[in-house]
């Protein structure tokens, strides 16, 4: 059989993407060699913690050629600034012995860490960007001296607050915009309500950043935490990583270039250090609390999905399906039909005692699967203990609810399961159906579809049969008997 081939063959060419990464590391570069305003270290560098953010997110590009193109974007955006051979050397040495430090680290983290889905993850994130920092640190302690005419101390500390800022305020953006989800470009949410506290958010946001020009002083960073702490909170991952880190860069640059009134000495490697060590923290803190909000919502959601869906089958509950039932009930407009299957696997308790539990949970596992590939996803289903299972249906006169319990009644009995030992299980259902009647609760409903499935079990199984006066004395008369 032919291979499906791709609509994007380049995203799939190891080689070209390898490529992509050198010439997004030549652009970065770029972009932080116009941002040299203190000695000729950048104030804004987010070429490391791109490609940090490349190798920690894909680690499938932790290749040689990925590590020589990204060498020759550092190299290339260096020469055409017009740097010289030994700046270039010491430079990017520091880059990339960061780099490789916190790749290291990550190859001997739990798979995933860096997709944030765990409380831990943001722990695993921070501890990497700080080593990176710290790598990068130690060859800049050395090239500090040699190249700016910095001591070691003021180089070692001056080094790691940048490039600690650089990772804190990119490296959220890339796990953000990395993560799956269908909607994590949305800003606003679809609740007016929740709306309405994320323009706020954004409100008080705007008012502490104008707050920290107007008031200036070394605490002016500070007054933007709370906002960007809210947001975090309300907002996506991805909005809130984009608002922290253009908050971010914006106040970097603003103090940098002396429009932030911050009231130090910005030609001091220590103030120098001191102010990027505050972008540092104020840009880690929110994505700090987006992560764990992220985890707690995952979990939360998963809580949510357990307490209310069949652990075998995947199908609402009992409860679950109960519970959204008489919502659907409760909510119907006047004379509007709907129907109820009850569904019952036949001899069942005769595939357990001759195949076993867990031939007969496959054959529930296999029903249900079934089940949900012949209905739409407005309709009810759910397995409502053992071998029962129950199909709400909307707008469904009796006919046309008939019709659905032949259509799984036909699905199930054409499936046949081949267990691992060879052997082939045929499994059939009966199917009682109900259709509510003026005033009729859901409790009422449901006893008139299993007096329906009672008929149907009584009458042959492997059928489908409606309720009818005869269907309810049939039930009646059995369960007199067994009485």
């Amino acid at each position: 059989m032919a291979s499906k081939s791709s609509p994007y063959p380049l995203t799939e060419n190891k080689n070209f993407l390898s490529a992509l990464v050198g010439l997004l590391v030549f652009a970065a570069c770029l972009a932080g060699i116009g941002t040299r305003l203190f000695l000729d270290l950048a104030s804004f560098w987010p070429a490391n913690a791109l490609l940090l953010s490349v190798f920690l997110l894909r680690p499938d590009l932790q290749r040689a050629a990925t590590w020589i193109a990204a060498m020759l974007g550092y190299v290339a955006a260096e020469i055409l600034a017009g740097t010289g051979l030994l700046s270039i050397s010491l430079l990017n040495l520091a880059n990339l012995t960061g780099i490789a430090l916190a790749v290291g680290l990550s190859r001997m983290l739990p798979a995933e860490t860096m997709r944030l889905h765990h409380p831990s993850g943001a722990i695993y994130a921070i501890t990497t960007l700080v080593l990176a920092s710290a790598g990068s640190a130690l060859i800049g302690a050395f090239a500090g001296p040699i190249l700016f005419v910095l001591s070691i101390p003021d180089s070692l500390l001056l080094w790691f607050a940048t490039e600690l800022a650089n990772y804190a305020i990119i490296f959220p953006v890339a796990v953000a915009l990395g993560s799956a989800g269908p909607e994590k470009f949305r800003v606003f949410s679809r609740r007016k309500d929740v709306a309405i506290r994320q323009v706020l958010a954004l409100v008080f946001l705007g008012g502490s950043i104008l707050a920290a020009f107007a008031l200036g002083g070394p605490g002016a960073l500070g007054l933007a935490l709370p906002a960007l702490v809210w947001c975090a909170i309300r907002f996506r991952p991805a909005t809130a990583a984009l608002l922290t880190s253009a908050t971010c860069i914006n106040l970097l640059m603003a103090g940098q270039s002396g429009l932030l009134p911050l009231h130090t000495d910005m030609t001091s490697a220590t103030d120098v250090s001191s102010f990027r060590l505050g972008i540092a923290v104020l840009a880690i803190m929110p994505f700090n609390v987006a992560s764990l909000n992220s985890a707690w919502r995952n979990l939360h959601g998963a809580l949510l999905h357990t307490s209310a869906h069949d652990a075998l089958t995947g199908l609402l509950n009992r409860a679950a399906f109960m519970e959204q039932a008489a919502l659907i009930l409760d909510s119907r407009s006047d004379n509007a039909p709907i129907s109820l299957l009850m569904v019952d696997v036949d001899h069942f308790k005769s595939i357990n005692d001759s195949h076993g539990h867990p031939a007969g949970d496959q054959v529930l596992a296999t029903i249900g699967h079934d089940f949900k590939a012949c209905l739409r996803s407005r309709e009810v289903l759910g397995r409502l203990g053992g071998e029962e299972f129950a199909v709400l249906l909307p707008d469904a006169e009796e006919h046309m609810a008939t019709s659905i319990g032949e259509r799984l009644r036909l699905a199930v009995e054409s499936n046949h399961l081949v267990l691992p030992s060879g052997e082939t299980i045929t499994t059939t259902v009966s199917v009682g159906v109900a259709t509510v009647r003026p005033d009729q609760s859901l409790t009422d409903l449901i006893h008139a579809a299993d007096a329906a499935l009672y008929a149907a079990k009584h009458g042959g199984r492997n059928c489908v049969v409606p309720y009818s006066p005869i269907a309810a004395s049939v039930a009646t008369r059995i369960g007199q008997a067994r009485a």
